[in-house]
Formats: structure tokens, sequence, C-alpha cells
């Protein structure tokens, strides 16, 4: 407010590292940077863009929105807690396991289908960024979901097999085009892929790539 001059400067190099960070990052986190550099107006994909000049004076630059969304630290130690729960969960079955494979029902094939079939899927990577239980219900929880390119209120039937807290900062497969449908007087958008064992316990089916990407 008291210098418009020195303000306008500040900015201007601020916008012009975000513009050369956008560029260096693209490889490892192309969506994201493809955000960026929509919001910044450029279109640049070589190190050699790189320099103090990707953007021009006066330049138009959209009106900007967060990229990365801060994983908060109780996100974090319930991810270790399943974590840990899990591994304890898995070794005592493993030590179970021949004692009782025989006795397990068997859970038949589906009919087979045609590679036509599965592309008619979009599978995307999700960070579960909220999560909460469903007034009226016993098994679905109401989850907000990042796949990238936007956000998503997904209800899954989940809550017999996971807390809310349990979910938070989960990273899932979303089938993205599903069609959406009204649930519990909520817009659901989308589905979360699990796995289900034998005796019917569902497991989440994760991915360690950035929200949004593609699932083959």
């Amino acid at each position: 407010k008291t210098d418009i001059d020195a303000c306008a400067e500040t900015m201007f190099v601020s916008l012009q590292l975000c513009s050369a960070l956008s560029i260096m990052f693209a490889p490892i986190m192309p969506v994201r940077m493809g955000h960026l550099q929509a919001q910044l107006g450029i279109n640049k994909t070589k190190w050699d863009d790189i320099s103090m000049a990707i953007l021009q004076s006066g330049a138009e630059v959209a009106e900007g929105t967060i990229l990365f969304v801060k994983i908060e630290d109780v996100a974090i130690q319930a991810r270790i807690d399943a974590l840990t729960e899990r591994e304890a969960h898995l070794t005592t079955s493993a030590d179970a396991s021949e004692s009782v494979e025989s006795e397990k029902p068997h859970i038949p094939q589906r009919d087979e289908i045609v590679y036509d079939d599965f592309a008619k899927l979009d599978l995307r990577v999700g960070l579960v960024l909220a999560a909460e239980s469903v007034k009226g219900s016993k098994k679905l929880l109401k989850l907000s979901v990042d796949i990238g390119y936007e956000q998503r209120t997904i209800l899954s039937g989940i809550a017999q097999h996971y807390t809310p807290e349990q979910m938070l900062g989960k990273k899932v497969v979303v089938v993205a085009n599903l069609k959406p449908r009204p649930m519990m007087g909520t817009e659901s958008h989308g589905m979360i892929l699990m796995s289900e064992d034998r005796e019917g316990r569902l497991v989440l089916t994760t991915s360690e790539n950035e929200p949004g990407s593609t699932v083959t």
C-alpha cells in the first residue's frame, strides 16, 4: 500500500519463479504443473524456456487456486496406525492360512469381458481430503476426494471396515466416469475401488501416484 512499484516488482519476480518451477517439476508432477501453467497463462515444457522472460510484463494471469492440500498430522498418524494394524493382521493371517485354506468358501469368477468393456472405465488416483459418517447409515462414509482436476463427493459403503479418521490422507483408486446418483440426500459422484477377501473384509485399493493420475 505504501510502495506500489516495489509491490509490483516483487509479484512479477515471484510469478517468474513460479513459471520456472512449473517447467522444472513438470516431468514428475505433470498434472499439478499443468494446472499451474494454465493459471499463469503459459505453455512451456523445455528447460531452455527457463529465463527471467517467461512471463511478459502486463500478461494476464488467472486467479490462483490451491495446488497442494496440506495433509494434517492427524491424517498422517491415522495412515501410520492403519499400516501398523494391517501389518499385524497380515502376520497373523499368514500364520493361520495353511490350516484354514481348505475351509474358505470359493469366490467364483464373473463373466468374461472384452478389452473394450474395461476401456470404458476411467480410473483415477484420488486423495481423501475429508471423511465423515453419514447420519442414518451404518455402512456409508461421506468422502471428499481430490481427483486432480476437481474435488468430488463420494459416498462409499466402507464404514464397517474403515473409520473416517483412517480414511484421511489416503490415496485411493476412483471410478471417475461413473454416473452420479443421489444417496442419503447427497449426490455421490464416483466409486472407491476395494478388494474383498473370502471372509467379506474390504481393503482399499491404493496408489502412490499423485491425484488425477490414470490407472490402467
